[in-house]
This record gives C-alpha cells, sequence and structure tokens, in this order.
C-alpha cells in the first residue's frame, strides 16, 4: 500500500478563522502567508490503472484535467483497493454534485473528486476576501464534506491574468486559504485541509473577456482518501 504524502502545506491554527455563517469578511482580519509555499506535484513515471465509467457530473466545459487530477493519479491505489475507493469516491461525487446544484462542476476523475467553483463572482478583481455567493457555496460543500469524514481536502487557488505572476500566485493562495478557513469555520477538522496556489497557471477559461477571467478568479478543491480510509479498503 503506497503511503500518501502530500507536498502542500497544512492551513495553520493561527489563520483567521470565519464563521460559517458570518455576513460579511473584514478586510482588516487578513492572514500570514508562507509566500514561498508552492505545490510540486510530478506524475510518477509509470502507468496507473483507472477505473472506467468516470462520469461528469455537471454539464460545464473546460474543467481542466491538469494538474489536479494528475495529483489523483500520483496517489491512487492498485488492483482491487483503486476500484473500491473509485466506486466510493463516484457516491461521494453524485452527493456532492445534487447538493451544489449547478453551483460548480463535480468531476470525479478515479479516487479523486475535483469541485470546482467556475461559475463566476467567487472573487473580485484582485481580491480575496469571500462574497455571499461563495459563502453560499461553501457552506452547502461542507454539508457533504461532514458526511465524508475520511477524506483530505486539497484547496487550489485560482487567478486571472491581470497583474504579474508572482502577484497572482500570492493572491491565489490567499483566496485558498480563505476557503480553508471558512470551510474550517463550518465544522471541517483543519487537520483534512492541505493549501496550494495554481495562480493565473493552468486557466479553464481563455484570459480575453472580462466573463472568463471572472471565471478563472476561483478556488477549486480536490477531494481524496484518507489514508485510513485507503488501509480500511486495502483490508477488505
Amino acid at each position: 500500500m503506497k503511503k500518501l504524502s502530500l507536498a502542500v502545506l497544512a492551513v495553520s491554527s493561527v489563520l483567521f478563522l470565519p464563521a460559517c455563517n458570518s455576513e460579511a469578511d473584514s478586510e482588516t482580519d487578513t492572514m500570514e502567508m508562507d509566500e514561498t509555499t508552492e505545490m510540486t506535484s510530478e506524475v510518477e513515471n509509470k502507468e496507473m490503472q483507472v477505473a472506467t465509467g468516470q462520469e461528469e457530473y455537471a454539464e460545464v466545459a473546460l474543467v481542466s484535467e491538469f494538474p489536479l487530477a494528475d495529483t489523483v493519479l500520483k496517489y491512487s491505489s492498485d488492483g482491487s483497493t483503486n476500484y473500491k475507493l473509485t466506486n466510493t469516491m463516484g457516491h461521494h461525487a453524485e452527493m456532492i454534485s445534487s447538493n451544489l446544484n449547478g453551483r460548480a462542476s463535480v468531476l470525479q476523475y478515479g479516487e479523486g473528486v475535483i469541485v470546482a467553483l467556475d461559475q463566476g463572482d467567487i472573487f473580485e478583481s484582485d481580491e480575496f476576501t469571500l462574497n455571499e455567493k461563495s459563502k453560499d457555496v461553501l457552506r452547502s460543500l461542507a454539508y457533504n464534506l461532514k458526511q465524508m469524514p475520511d477524506t483530505y481536502i486539497l484547496v487550489a487557488g485560482r487567478a486571472d491574468s491581470d497583474g504579474s505572476a508572482e502577484h497572482n500566485d500570492k493572491l491565489a493562495y490567499k483566496r485558498a486559504a480563505m476557503a480553508a478557513n471558512y470551510l474550517h469555520g463550518c465544522g471541517i477538522d483543519e487537520n483534512r485541509f492541505f493549501v496550494n496556489s495554481y495562480g493565473e497557471k493552468y486557466p479553464d477559461f481563455k484570459n480575453n473577456t472580462s466573463i472568463s477571467k471572472n471565471k478563472n478568479r476561483r478556488v477549486d478543491f480536490l477531494i481524496i482518501p484518507s489514508n485510513e480510509l485507503r488501509n480500511e479498503m486495502a483490508m477488505r
């Protein structure tokens, strides 16, 4: 059984933790970020057996299969364990998609479930505070995450192409940290979270219109089985 080890920074308990039902976030309640944090994810140079019959649970195009899908492959199990975990995560994907009801793109990719807040109006330009729409989606997602405690959650911040790449990388990290903190305020164990930034890299929408830039200013979530769940499935 391969041990899972994500090379990303866990959310610190000293970060600002907004209440799940808070009406507004103060821009002064910001957090100290590790500005040098960057996920390095090289896909292992080996073939992975991915279960067939994967289904996209939202009819929204342009959900990128890189790099989150590569992360799924890197930490996937083998053989029958992969099959069992894929089925389990497929059930979770269906539940999440039904609950979010078109407010996000939900894609199962093998043992992982990608939830992309790519419908727009999640963050204002050059901002990382959550608005009421993003809070509403996160509260719904928190409901599902409570039903699947044996999972890890990688939160990836995204940005449009306005500004420098370095600035956008830091901005996207703050967005991811803010979203993770809000979910923690909704009752999700902070030890389940990992935070990363993709900045303006790998855009799902071309940054050539205000609408597409709006959709690129967001956070994505990758939900994967925890070590405990992997071990449990391997023992069955």
